[in-house]
């Protein structure tokens, strides 16, 4: 059987600057599928414990919540990653797996 294949782009947001710098030194990457933005790699803050990166998919909700007007929910991946590079080369192998346990939410432009 033939393994479907997804192309992953990504977009680097804004460097942050003035004092949100100071704390969030580092910009966010957005995950895009077909175009269209799927996730983001988190990069680590002042609020994180460690010098950490991880992965975060906007996944369909399987079960209604308290938030009946949103369909969709953070997915956050287990893994975690030192290097925003290392993290991209995750998602990348990864992404026909994620894909196929959960139903990707794609925001609209």
């Amino acid at each position: 059987m033939k393994i479907p294949k997804i192309k992953l782009s990504f977009k680097k947001d804004k460097k942050p600057t003035g004092l949100y710098s100071v704390g969030h030194p580092y910009p966010e990457t957005y995950i895009k599928i077909g175009g269209k933005e799927v996730g983001y790699i988190s990069p680590p803050s002042w609020e994180t414990d460690s010098h950490i990166w991880k992965v975060r998919i906007a996944v369909k909700k399987d079960k209604p919540d308290n938030n009946p007007n949103c369909d969709w929910r953070w997915a956050i991946m287990g893994k975690k990653f030192d290097t925003e590079s290392d993290a991209r080369i995750w998602i990348k192998d990864m992404i026909v797996e994620i894909s196929e346990i959960y139903k990707l939410h794609y925001f609209e432009d």
